[in-house]
């Protein structure tokens, strides 16, 4: 029945979420006496057994088909490296199947629809570069093949590919892509900020692009900076900074001018672990000193109000907020042995609730947590 129902999903060109494999086990518990009803039971009648049974749910994950993208106008060379990157991209997302590498001879002009699904596609798409002034533009459509029409079409500017911002600008058609498909966003056009060990005591501030391109250094300070967090605009990274071996503290850094501001909250101690709020103007962090730790917050753009989250003799770190900023997520170790777990506080403080898997006794450690841009789970390190 679920392949009926998967291939009944394709055909009428349905929006799915990606289907997991997942192993079912089905127990059946035969009751006593159950030719004759309970209240007949006799001697001699068959002992209850077990039955078990599997089912195995195929999973379905849509097939996307990209027909070699023409040119005309000067866009010659440029439509097959933005091809290429939207595939790339498409097949990073994990989100369907992937039919992209089919030589134009075989699709030959126009939209076969027969054709493309006889190869099983779902979704085709199809585009043309034209040169653009300094630029190109693309004329993207995406195809339904099962009701063989055009589902949606657009024309999206990019800039030359000598641009650093090129391949951020196809980031952006592939995740416009997933979003016509799966009314979700994809990911494509999003960015990695990660520290990176230099040499003895020196760490330094990285950005790449979410596919492992456009690597280039933030950082060159000659010092200790880790730790970074994006702001919600994408427009700044906040990171904590040791000069000169001296106590950790935050710094703010615009990724448009370059200028890096020092966070002074107006307390001494050890700063550790920021992230923002996503109203963009708050700034949850550790402060370690006098053999006590505390999470708190600070309005980075009216440099003031540090306002206290949780604390006490244990280490309370690593805090991120939900996203719609109510919640913390953080870590401690105030089961009273080192090991760190992570838990979950308002924002206001007060009462914190353990959530990751703690076991007594046995060595492990939960680290690092972060937020579903959902809002309905929390990943973290797992050690156990």
């Amino acid at each position: 029945r679920r392949a009926v129902e998967a291939n009944m999903g394709r055909k009428v060109g349905m929006k799915h979420r990606t289907w997991h494999p997942i192993l079912m086990v089905g127990i059946l518990l035969l009751g006593l006496g159950a030719a004759k009803g309970v209240s007949g039971q006799e001697p001699g009648d068959t002992f209850p057994g077990v039955s078990l049974g599997l089912l195995y749910e195929t999973s379905y994950q849509p097939v996307l088909a990209i027909k070699p993208f023409s040119a005309r106008f000067g866009g010659e060379g440029v439509d097959r490296q933005t091809q290429d990157i939207i595939a790339r991209d498409l097949r990073y997302s994990d989100r369907f199947e992937m039919l992209d590498s089919l030589p134009p001879s075989l699709v030959g002009e126009g939209v076969d629809y027969q054709l493309w699904d006889q190869l099983g596609a779902t979704w085709l798409v199809t585009g043309q570069v034209e040169g653009l002034g300094e630029g190109y533009v693309l004329i993207l459509n995406l195809h339904n093949v099962v009701y063989s029409e055009v589902r949606e079409q657009a024309r999206f500017t990019l800039p030359d590919p000598s641009s650093e911002h090129y391949r951020m600008a196809v980031h952006r058609v592939s995740d416009q892509i997933v979003e016509w498909i799966f009314d979700e966003p994809g990911m494509a056009a999003s960015r990695i900020a990660f520290s990176r060990q230099m040499g003895d005591n020196v760490q330094e501030i990285y950005l790449v692009d979410s596919d492992g391109e456009n690597m280039r250094r933030i950082t060159n300070n000659g010092d200790i900076s880790k730790s970074p967090a994006w702001h919600p605009s994408g427009e700044k990274l906040a990171y904590v900074r040791s000069v000169d071996m001296t106590p950790h503290k935050i710094f703010q850094r615009d990724l448009r001018t370059g200028r890096e501001t020092v966070l002074n909250p107006g307390r001494e101690g050890q700063q550790a672990t920021p992230s923002y709020h996503p109203n963009g103007r708050e700034l949850a962090f550790g402060l370690m000193g006098y053999n006590r730790t505390g999470l708190f917050s600070y309005d980075v753009n009216r440099d003031c109000c540090l306002t206290h989250i949780q604390g006490g003799r244990w280490e309370d770190l690593s805090p991120t907020y939900s996203p719609d900023g109510r919640r913390v997520a953080f870590n401690s170790n105030r089961l009273g042995t080192n090991i760190p777990q992570v838990y979950v506080v308002s924002a206001r403080g007060g009462q914190a609730d353990l959530i990751s898997p703690y076991v007594p006794g046995p060595p492990g450690d939960s680290p690092s947590p972060d937020w579903s841009p959902t809002g309905d789970q929390v990943a973290f390190h797992g050690r156990i």
